[in-house]
């Protein structure tokens, strides 16, 4: 199940997104909601990268967390 990219009206499926990450995007604003769930994302990249992953295949990772 991918995190709710690029699904959605304008490309993020907010409600998606919130279940995902059990994140309160009504109350922390959905600016905030978008960014933290791309941090995440971000951060899961990174550490396939660092465990020696192919750039794609850790994308393919991280869009699955």
């Amino acid at each position: 199940m991918q995190a709710g990219f690029p699904e959605g009206e304008n490309g993020y499926d907010l409600k998606k997104i919130e279940k995902s990450f059990r994140l309160p995007c009504d109350e922390i604003g959905h600016d905030d909601c978008i960014a933290r769930a791309l941090g995440v994302g971000a951060c899961t990249w990174i550490f396939g990268i660092n465990k020696d992953k192919e750039p794609a295949e850790a994308l393919k990772i991280a869009d699955t967390v």
